[in-house]
């Protein structure tokens, strides 16, 4: 018997959270985190957050495509940091305001 399509898509974004905790070992972790871009500051990420409590906070990868977004990343500093993946397929966005 097959999955529900929300439960398969739900296991992407599981998977790459999982892969993120990983890597976040002494060895690789800081490496991993400096080649991130910042929300609010620099790279894919450079628009979003800007405003918001997680600006400077957070570091994180965008990607696209064939109409599946995803952001994941960490945010939060090393003491505190929650690793977090979101995959959307076929994103609507609101007209800016």
């Amino acid at each position: 018997m097959n999955k529900p399509a929300r439960a398969a898509s739900a296991a992407v974004p599981r998977s790459y959270r999982s892969r993120l905790r990983r890597v976040l070992a002494p060895r690789v972790g800081p490496d991993l985190l400096q080649s991130l871009s910042v929300g609010g500051v620099d790279g894919t990420t450079r628009n979003r957050f800007r405003g918001s409590a997680a600006a400077e906070r957070v570091r994180a990868k965008t990607g696209t495509l064939n109409g599946v977004s995803c952001l994941s990343g960490y945010v939060g500093d090393q003491s505190d940091l929650v690793v977090f993946s979101i995959t959307a397929q076929s994103p609507v966005c609101a007209a800016p305001r």
